[in-house]
Order: C-alpha cells, then sequence, then structure tokens
C-alpha cells in the first residue's frame, strides 16, 4: 500500500474518531500521526468540526426527548393515582380506615410528581446553559470536550435521582 493510500484510511479513521468525540491527541497517538495537530487541522479542511457538533447536537437532543417521554408516561399515571384518590376522599366512598391509604397515596403522587418535574426542569436548565455556551465559544473542540462533561454531570444527577 502506498504512503498516499495509507494516509487516506487514516484519515477516513481519523474522522470517524473525531466525530464520535474523541481529542484530537488521542487520535493521533491510536494511528501513529506526527500529532494532534494533523488531526486538527483535517478537521478544519475537512469541516469534522461542524459534522461533530451536529452529531452531539441528535444525541443531547435524543437524550432529552428520551427522558421528557418517559417521565410524561410516569406523570399521567400518578395524574391517575392522585385523581382517583381525590376523588374517593372527596365522594366519602373510601371507608374510614381506608382515608388514611387515600390520602398517603396522594401525598405521594403529588412528592413523585414534584421530584419529576424538578429533574425535567433541572435538565431544561443545563439544556439552556449548553445552549448559552454554544452562543458564546466558537472553539468546536473545547466545546466538544465541555459537552462531554456537562453530558456526565447530567448523568450523575440522573442517576442519583432515581435512588
Amino acid at each position: 500500500m502506498s504512503k498516499s493510500s495509507a494516509r487516506l484510511g487514516d484519515k477516513a479513521r481519523a474522522r470517524a474518531m473525531y466525530v464520535s468525540g474523541m481529542p484530537s491527541g488521542d487520535i493521533a497517538k491510536v494511528l501513529n500521526l506526527p500529532s494532534g495537530e494533523t488531526v486538527t487541522n483535517w478537521a478544519k479542511k475537512e469541516g469534522w468540526q461542524e459534522e461533530r457538533s451536529k452529531q452531539l447536537e441528535v444525541i443531547t437532543t435524543d437524550l432529552m426527548g428520551e427522558m421528557l417521554e418517559k417521565n410524561k408516561k410516569v406523570l399521567e399515571d400518578l395524574e391517575t393515582i392522585r385523581n382517583t384518590a381525590i376523588e374517593s376522599i372527596e365522594d366519602g366512598t373510601v371507608s374510614p380506615q381506608k382515608f388514611s391509604e387515600a390520602s398517603n397515596s396522594y401525598i405521594a403522587a403529588v412528592e413523585a410528581e414534584r421530584k419529576i418535574k424538578d429533574e425535567v426542569i433541572s435538565s431544561s436548565i443545563l439544556n439552556d446553559v449548553a445552549q448559552a455556551i454554544l452562543e458564546e465559544i466558537s472553539d468546536k473542540e473545547i466545546l466538544f470536550r465541555l459537552g462531554e462533561k456537562l453530558r456526565k454531570i447530567f448523568s450523575k444527577y440522573q442517576g442519583k435521582s432515581r435512588n
């Protein structure tokens, strides 16, 4: 294989790694390139930065959509529990000994709804912060690294809220 075709193969692999989020320096090490600057130059010439940004945006949008869709069903179920409990209390169909159970169901449903809504609001705030960062920072490498860090923070707190 000629040096030129080897370089094209490296470039194609570098592009795939770059778009998936790997830092330029790490790509250079994996592909035995002279430096991360080689990858950065390719990225600038070939428009990989825009592709990388679009990929990050798609991933973030998909993640938010999944979270909202999952929470939508839970919120609907909680609303049903809450409404059933309050209707039973209001119309007197619940016996006095079951009144506390209906009240507790109502309170638990309201608390769960608040927790989920707070989680959605928190993710919305994170999304707004990410958008503000995108508007103020033009260096795509920095943006990507910052996006990865924000995603890890988001995932960390998502895990805590489920426990």
